[in-house]
């Protein structure tokens, strides 16, 4: 028989501990005391104590929530970039990855971009006209000089717009020029149907009947003064008629008469004073 007392019976059963844990999968690897976990599944560990009790046997059920996804597809033309998606430009095509942050609680999103580019339509314009006919008017503006421009087009039917270029060609008038001399006795002077009296140069724009480019006419115009020529005669009353030029005078006088050119120059202003002594 022994005296005294026994020591207490000593419980070496572990305590269990269980943990659940629901996961983003974005938000691995899980940290479980210490060690990373990175795939769903049971997980079992042994705890020391730290207390001189029992060790812990924890258990973790670890489960992994994918991450939701978004695609947005995208069409847009080209002078629509840059294009902006989730805050962010771009541009040009391609596919797009970006993470949202859940602003819910729940897991992140991972959100597609597929953005396409259409190109601008294009059409060009090549005219060609006289210098006459400027400006030229081209999609409601006036252009009044040789040239290529560039001008966008806004769409009317929901479609890209359109780059239009005009290569614009001028052509100069046609000139001539026409120098004329004339005696004062010619005057007017007729000039493409139009009289002209005095020296001087005029300009004038002939339609073309081929439809070509006008002409823009010059007439430089220089008017020659008649020849004059005087007579003074004297003759007594019984020498009548005095004959002048072929023409016969019986009174005393001042008398005009216009010679005609024999070479070609002006003609002549002839001049007779008649005295008459009885």
């Amino acid at each position: 028989m022994r005296y005294g007392r026994y020591p207490e019976p000593r419980n070496y059963a572990a305590v269990h501990e269980h943990d659940k844990c629901n996961s983003c999968a974005n938000q691995l690897p899980h940290i479980w005391y210490g060690n990373p976990y990175g795939s769903a599944g049971t997980y079992v560990d042994t705890l020391l104590s730290t207390t001189g009790g029992c060790d812990t046997v924890a258990t973790l059920n670890l489960a992994i929530t994918p991450l939701f996804t978004s695609t947005t597809n995208a069409t847009v033309c080209a002078n629509q970039l840059p294009y902006i998606w989730n805050g962010n430009p771009y541009g040009s095509a391609g596919t797009y990855v970006d993470t949202l942050l859940s602003t819910t609680g729940g897991c992140d999103t991972v959100a597609t971009l597929n953005l396409a580019i259409t190109p601008l339509f294009t059409i060009t314009t090549s005219a060609t006209l006289c210098a006459n006919q400027l400006p030229y008017i081209w999609h409601g503006n006036p252009y009044g000089s040789a040239g290529t421009y560039v001008d966008t087009l806004l769409s009317t039917t929901g479609g890209c717009d359109t780059v239009a270029t005009l290569n614009l060609t001028i052509n100069p008038l046609f000139t001539s020029t026409t120098n004329a001399a004339v005696c004062a006795n010619q005057l007017p002077y007729i000039w493409h149907g139009n009289p002209y009296g005095s020296a001087g140069t005029y300009v004038d724009t002939l339609l073309s009947t081929t439809g070509g480019c006008d002409t823009v006419a010059t007439l430089n115009l220089t008017i020659s003064p008649l020849f004059t020529s005087t007579t003074n005669a004297t003759v007594c009353a019984n020498q009548l008629p005095y004959i002048w030029n072929g023409n016969p005078y019986s009174l005393g006088g001042t008398y005009v008469d216009t010679l005609l050119s024999t070479t070609g120059g002006c003609d002549t202003v002839a001049t007779l004073n008649l005295v008459i002594s009885p």
